[in-house]
């Protein structure tokens, strides 16, 4: 049986950041952690979708100000998106 496609997202993300840490610009730690997050939330991880989606804010802030497809708005897309996903997979845990 294969693994759903955003449980190898979550993997590949992880393997492609942990590889690219010290490397990589903050740009694409960003874009990593954000795949890693929506991943995370697919997987009903909340902890770990908020501590990736904190990776990716953080790292978007360092990479400053840029003219390309992903930015803040773009992050904000996939962090409501992925709150979506952990909202219907429990709803009661997120009444409040």
């Amino acid at each position: 049986m294969h693994a759903p496609p955003y449980r190898r997202s979550a993997i590949a993300a992880l393997s492609a950041e942990d590889g690219a840490r010290r490397a990589a610009g903050p740009r694409l730690r960003a874009m990593l952690s954000r795949r890693e997050a929506w991943a995370l939330a697919r997987m009903d991880r909340p902890s770990g979708f908020r501590r990736a989606i904190g990776q990716a804010v953080e790292a978007l802030g360092d990479a400053g100000r840029f003219d390309n497809d992903f930015g803040e708005a773009e992050l904000a897309g996939v962090t409501g998106g992925s709150l979506l996903d952990l909202v219907r997979s429990e709803p009661r845990a997120y009444a409040d």
